[in-house]
């Protein structure tokens, strides 16, 4: 394999997922329920049937800025209701010895005004972060997504790798498209995932 370009899934890989999950699972369903008057856990109950209904190739699945129009709020509004993002500082260290040698992105569907906020000064060690959502205008990661970033990075989606939590939006779909691709299984012990993605790199990055 001939590594030009890794790409990054951002929320559950390299930034604890908890800050988005306050988002879409405690401050939505809050704001749906005051504008809808019904309580919080109905608010959730319909919230849950509508994602379902949509799915996750939907725009509005991902889109902050749809729910936010809809609902008469803004992003900037509930961000104090959002906490400190956290980020693994083990990904942090492996980004950094990762920089040196192969150019790194980030790959996410979700805003870049949550990207922004999660990523924090970890945005300066990748050469791009890329949204699904605001920076193609698709939703989620079909394979599509990843032919359209090879292509914008330079590369052939086989000199391409991706690492992400999601086995279909994050192997399943970069595979499909022709790339590499390892499954971040955070049902595994997150330290050993992590030396096994190290092993595996230095073993690529040295041919």
């Amino acid at each position: 394999m001939t590594l030009r370009a890794l790409s990054f899934d951002v929320q559950g890989t390299i930034t604890d997922a908890r800050f988005g999950d306050r988002f879409w699972r405690e401050v939505l369903p809050l704001r749906y329920a005051e504008k809808n008057g019904l309580t919080v856990d109905a608010a959730r109950a319909e919230l849950a049937a509508l994602f379902k209904e949509i799915g996750p190739y939907d725009i509005r699945y991902y889109s902050v800025d749809h729910w936010c129009d809809v609902l008469g709020f803004t992003f900037v509004d509930v961000v104090p209701e959002l906490g400190a993002p956290q980020r693994y500082p083990e990904m942090i260290a492996l980004l950094d010895e990762l920089a040196p040698r192969v150019r790194l992105i980030a790959t996410s569907s979700t805003t870049h005004g949550f990207l922004s906020l999660e990523l924090g000064a970890a945005a300066g060690r990748f050469s791009r972060v890329y949204s699904s959502i605001d920076d193609f205008g698709i939703a989620g990661k079909p394979p599509e997504l990843y032919s359209r970033i090879a292509k914008e990075e330079g590369v052939d989606p086989s000199e391409l790798l991706h690492i992400g939590d999601d086995p279909v939006m994050d192997v399943e779909n970069a595979r499909k498209a022709g790339c590499a691709a390892f499954f971040f299984d955070k049902k595994e012990d997150r330290a050993l995932v992590v030396d096994r993605l190290r092993t595996l790199l230095v073993r690529v990055l040295s041919h």
